[in-house]
């Protein structure tokens, strides 16, 4: 598996072609440039609809809208159509502290409420990056308030608040992509998601769904928050069969109540998780990490959000082959002496994390290097629970036939490695 650095297309972009604002409850658009006027009005969605028609008319192929304001949204905005490559980004950055309500003057935020979306034309696809926006969603949703099917989603330092009730089956916060365009990836930079889904949300549907033909997910934070008894969760499904990469994630469990996830990531093709913080295995039925194919997952660095300790994801092992990452592996020289009659010998503690309970988890690998254990060889290297605690903490060494006697006279080099 390879997985390309992608370069969020932001930093092709200059300048403002538009300029968005409220100015009391009224809307309004001006041209970056001229100052002119070209959208307006006191109902929100109204005015971002107007805005993107205006721009279609301007025969704007790629455009970049900069602003701030709250804005909200309870009628569809269609914000990407006719192949449209749409830049939507706030003057500053969301603050990504535990004040998630709150939003400073230079903000650019949507509310989404009254079953209302962002979504594209379902027939072309283009692109649209959320830069510096933070997107919130309330009240009862039968209809997923994020939907870009024909879309190539890009986000750089977006805040996502779930704050909604999905009574319907297939409403996910967010889905993206459908099996497309190919060898195109799509990536995501520091995206802050609470979930905070309510009382009445649909089972087992993820918060949510992307599709795209590579996908990358590189910083940020979760925070669950869920007051409400909501059932069998979901967090995030990854489509698609190409890869996934989710890296440098933290996650913050504010309140969870009676709440359990079945599943957190459902990813479908091979996948790589890279200092990704998890939830403790009591929030979670099943697993960390499950998929209906047969793939690869690569794990490194993988922590439990509330110790901070490595751990391994509990994944469905009939589907999933895990590859562990050096998080996971340990190697090193020990030096020994014969007497001429042992054969086993305690080489030292390997320093594998987490703590090895099942030995029958690690490979173990030892290498003479020395000439008198080369004599002694072949030798072969097994896990040892010294002191009787259940944790096989140290590595012990065998030859079939006992070095000679000497002084420091027998060395061997020694690897174990996480295989399950």
């Amino acid at each position: 598996m390879t997985y390309p650095y992608v370069v969020p297309p932001t930093s092709k972009i200059v300048p403002a072609d538009v300029i968005v604002f409220r100015k009391g409850n009224l809307a309004v658009a001006i041209k970056g440039d001229t100052k002119q006027v070209i959208a307006s009005s006191t109902d929100h969605a109204s005015f971002w609809n107007e805005l993107i028609d205006a721009l279609i008319s301007d025969n704007y192929s790629s455009v970049k809208i900069v602003g701030s304001g709250v804005f909200d949204i309870t009628d569809d905005v269609v914000m990407q159509k006719n192949g449209l490559t749409l830049v939507v980004e706030g003057i500053a950055p969301p603050r990504m502290t535990a004040e998630w309500g709150y939003v400073s003057p230079n903000n650019l935020k949507f509310v989404l409420s009254n079953d209302a979306r962002l979504l594209d034309d379902g027939e072309n696809w283009g692109r649209i990056v959320f830069k510096n926006i933070i997107i919130s969603v309330k009240g009862t949703y039968t209809k997923t308030p994020l939907h870009f099917p024909k879309t190539m989603l890009y986000m750089d330092d977006v805040q996502l608040n779930a704050n909604h009730t999905a009574d319907f089956s297939g409403v996910q916060l967010l889905k993206g992509g459908s099996a497309g365009p190919p060898g195109i990836p799509v990536y995501w930079q520091n995206v802050k998601v609470l979930d905070s889904r309510k009382a009445g949300t649909y089972q087992w549907m993820p918060l949510f769904i992307v599709w795209y033909e590579g996908f990358i997910w590189d910083g940020g934070n979760i925070v669950i928050s869920l007051s409400d008894d909501i059932g069998r969760l979901c967090f995030f499904r990854l489509s698609g069969n190409v890869w996934g990469v989710f890296r440098n994630i933290d996650m913050f469990l504010a309140s969870i109540g009676t709440n359990k996830y079945q599943t957190f990531w459902d990813v479908y093709p091979p996948s790589r998780f890279e200092n990704v913080e998890f939830l403790d295995d009591k929030y979670i039925v099943y697993y960390h990490i499950s998929s209906p194919y047969n793939i690869h997952v690569y794990l490194d660095m993988c922590r439990y959000n509330e110790a901070g300790s490595i751990m391994i994801p509990i994944i469905n092992k009939d589907k999933i082959t895990p590859i562990f990452g050096p998080t996971y592996k340990r190697s090193g020289c020990s030096t020994i002496s014969g007497n001429g009659s042992t054969t086993d010998f305690l080489i030292g503690e390997h320093g594998l994390t987490p703590s090895v309970v099942d030995p029958t988890k690690v490979i173990v690998r030892v290498t003479p290097a020395s000439a008198d254990a080369i004599a002694a060889s072949p030798c072969v290297g097994y896990l040892s629970d010294e002191n009787g605690d259940g944790i096989y903490e140290s590595i012990r060494v065998k030859f079939a036939s006992a070095p000679a006697s000497g002084t420091d006279n027998v060395k061997v080099v020694w690897e174990v490695e996480y295989i399950g």
